[in-house]
């Protein structure tokens, strides 16, 4: 019966992020996920930089100040 049906990686987390909202009977998922494919050393450096800088950055974000207040 599955046998013929193709699952990609966006339809798997798609499938998972249902399940775990079902489970927990809430939406619990940022609405999208986005993919990028690093490729050349320069792009895996600029996105080590961003996940190391980015949580510095999250006091100055107006949603994140908004959630702890």
């Amino acid at each position: 019966m599955l046998e013929n049906i193709t699952f990609s990686l966006p339809r798997i987390i798609g499938l998972y992020k249902a399940g775990v909202s079902r489970r927990c009977e809430q939406k619990i998922w940022q609405f999208n996920f986005f993919e990028r494919v690093i490729r050349d050393e320069r792009e895996l450096y600029n996105v080590r930089q961003y996940i190391e800088q980015n949580p510095m950055s999250w006091e100055l974000d107006r949603y994140y100040q908004n959630i702890v207040r």
